[in-house]
């Protein structure tokens, strides 16, 4: 670790002369900001703000699930050709390239997720059987727990030494 270096007369010494004049007075300084922080403006004013007008999307959920289905039915040229234009949404040249990816790393996942987003997550049922497989005898939940040798009866190493049985004095 470097060796750390001692000063002798911590802070700006600007400030200990009068040499920098924006240093706050002690007491009321109309430069303070009483109030707090300002408002952090949201990041769609600020995008508003520098297009100089409302912004509104143009893509609604049915539109966007359509563009992904069309998407997952376009050849890998097609889409090699879709990844090289400039104006269309950022959403579907991502889409497109990461189909591309996918298909180039023989890897179902993007296009699992892309299916999942368009037609929804397929539902998945649990059955809660008995031990057997069995869910007629309406046994309801059956849990069933790890031994770790709670069943056997505790032994003289499991109890506490004497000393420690004693209660605390009051």
């Amino acid at each position: 670790m470097a060796k750390q270096r001692k000063y002798d007369n911590p802070g700006n010494p600007k400030n200990k002369t009068g040499g920098n004049p924006g240093q706050f007075k002690k007491g009321f300084d109309n430069r303070r900001n009483m109030d707090g922080a300002p408002i952090k403006p949201s990041r769609l004013k600020v995008l508003e703000a520098a297009f100089g007008g409302p912004i509104e999307p143009e893509f609604e959920r049915g539109i966007t699930i359509k563009t992904l289905r069309w998407l997952c039915e376009m050849t890998p040229a097609e889409l090699k050709v879709l990844i090289k234009r400039t104006d269309l949404a950022a959403f579907v040249i991502l889409y497109a390239k990461r189909i591309i990816k996918a298909i180039e790393d023989k890897d179902t996942r993007a296009i699992e997720e892309i299916f999942d987003r368009a037609y929804g997550k397929p539902t998945s049922k649990v059955a809660l059987t008995d031990s057997d497989g069995n869910d007629k005898d309406g046994l309801g939940v059956v849990i069933y727990l790890p031994d770790n040798g709670r069943g056997n009866p505790p032994t003289k190493e499991d109890s506490a030494n004497p000393p420690m049985d004693k209660s605390e004095p009051a």
